[in-house]
């Protein structure tokens, strides 16, 4: 009865710390709210690129698409499995509404701190 409650109540706690699905849409049409927070997104890769850095680190970018909403995708790193445009995937990491850089700055972007923060999914 007690390895029960024990495994009912981590069970419970899990799901709490899941919190509802976010959709792409919410994301983009309210980016204040979302901005600084880690979330996790799904919705179909478009172009897909690998790149190196000029000073040899590898990196990825990609959108992150559902209908016309989409967020941009910035991984540091490589990919076990590069993603094909078209593939259904899912992207966990912090959300920033605008992410400035030096020459530019990118609007609702999500950043894959580890590839394995990126997730194929199937259809």
């Amino acid at each position: 009865m007690k390895r029960s409650l024990t495994l009912l109540s981590a069970f419970a706690f899990a799901v709490a710390l899941a919190g509802p699905k976010l959709s792409i849409s919410d994301v983009v049409k309210s980016p204040d709210k979302f901005d600084k927070k880690v979330i996790t997104l799904s919705g179909v890769v478009d172009k897909f690129q690998a790149k190196t850095s000029r000073i040899g680190n590898k990196y990825f970018v990609f959108e992150l698409k559902s209908g016309k909403d989409f967020v941009n995708v910035y991984g540091r790193g490589e990919l076990a499995k590069p993603l094909s445009n078209g593939q259904r995937a899912e992207v966990k990491g912090p959300f920033e509404k605008e992410h400035k850089m030096k020459d530019f700055s990118v609007k609702n972007q999500i950043e894959a701190k580890d590839p394995k923060d990126v997730k194929l999914l199937l259809k």
